[in-house]
């Protein structure tokens, strides 16, 4: 069996390592943007001198000797022949594949601001070749934006279930709590877990506000499972409790 593997965050590292523990003897391809594998959580530790390039490495140097890894640094897959079964990268390098997981995560969005893509000092802060380019335009230092969505632990966890059906073990993935989006807005938390818009007429819908606090819930169905306080809560805005 050969794996390719396009992307090395913490989804595709992830999905390798079990890999290799389930199939012994297959070919694991993995290729990545950067010459090296890095943490962009750690960009920022960067470019405030706190650590280096390899400082931000979250594997071994020798992670792919030691799982029998071939690796693409600093490639890019520009194209998906699904009916060959192959992909091809920027270099003019066909990959063919049995299994494919495309773990290369999100990208940057640049505004449609006019001028904006052809100025000569505006970065994205993605790849390790960003934080470069930023190292060496900004002097002393630099800020970033963050999440604070767990997005590290999801990518992983995502990895290891990716790896299971790659190999042949049917695996969903169940973690529902995981996918949640939480934000910062001036310093007001928001948080926000599974689905929250009602696509179901019969789904039931709880809505709270006042001047500190928005709330939404949505119910599978008309009935709601009764609360720790005997259903007080619901009963008192005329909303159907079950036994």
């Amino acid at each position: 069996m050969r794996y390719v593997i396009v992307g090395a965050g913490p989804a595709g590292i992830s999905a390798a390592r079990p890999l290799r523990q389930l199939d012994k003897d297959g070919d694991i391809i993995l290729v990545l943007e950067d010459n090296q594998v890095h943490s962009r959580c750690m960009h920022h530790k960067y470019l405030s001198g706190e650590r280096d390039a390899e400082g931000i490495s979250f594997i071994s140097s020798d992670f792919f000797e030691q799982n029998s890894i071939t690796w693409y640094p600093g490639k890019t897959m520009v194209r998906l022949d699904c009916k060959e079964s192959r992909i091809l990268l920027d270099d003019g390098t066909f990959l063919p594949y049995d299994r494919l997981l495309l773990a290369s995560g999100a990208y940057y969005l640049l505004p449609p601001v006019p001028g904006l893509k052809e100025a000569g000092n505006v970065y994205g802060f993605r790849d390790l070749s960003g934080a470069l380019a930023i190292d060496k335009a900004v002097k002393p230092g630099a800020g970033d934006v963050c999440g604070l969505s767990g997005i590290w632990p999801n990518a992983m966890k995502q990895g290891v279930i990716a790896a299971k059906n790659m190999y042949g073990i049917p695996t969903p993935y169940e973690d529902t709590y995981a996918l949640k989006n939480t934000m910062n807005f001036f310093g007001l938390p928001a948080l926000c877990i599974g689905d929250i818009n009602c696509l179901d007429n019969r789904a039931l819908v709880i809505t709270e506000e006042d001047s500190k606090n928005y709330r939404k819930a949505l119910g599978g169905g008309r009935r709601i499972k009764k609360h720790t306080d005997g259903g007080k809560y619901l009963r008192q805005r005329h909303l159907p409790v079950s036994d």
